[in-house]
């Protein structure tokens, strides 16, 4: 089920957040990270992730091609290879003072998808709560 975020705000798009988990893993010739979707529309999304020891080569990427693998945890939806862009990198908030565990969170925008790549993105947002979109 998505959730609508309120206004849009700066953005051009509005994004939605997933309630059904859903990963994206971020890679140029191999994976560079893997992390928990946050929210998604058809133009980018936003996710966060545990900060590796190659995160540098992370931040050598910002406004970079890379590609994108998205997949939710039942395997309903799996799209692999969409080119994208990335557009920030920042460290996340800790959720609770508790916990020692630093997150980063990333944005990506999609970069010329395809006709299928779209479909099935689309198909992504309809499954979870908002047809149309």
């Amino acid at each position: 089920m998505l959730q609508e975020i309120g206004p849009a705000g700066q953005r051009q798009h509005q994004r939605y957040r997933v309630e059904n988990t859903a990963f994206a893993t971020l890679y140029r010739d191999q994976e560079i990270v893997l992390g928990i979707i946050l929210n998604i529309s058809r133009h980018g999304l936003a996710f966060k992730y545990i900060p590796q020891d190659n995160e540098h080569e992370l931040e050598d990427r910002i406004n970079s091609e890379l590609k994108v693998d998205i997949f939710t945890q039942d395997s309903k939806v799996v799209l692999k290879s969409l080119p994208c862009k990335l557009i920030y990198k920042k460290p996340q908030p800790r959720e609770n003072r508790m916990c020692q565990l630093q997150m980063n969170k990333c944005a990506i925008q999609f970069q010329a998808l395809n006709q299928e790549q779209s479909d099935k993105l689309i198909k992504l947002l309809e499954l979870n709560g908002y047809p149309g979109i």
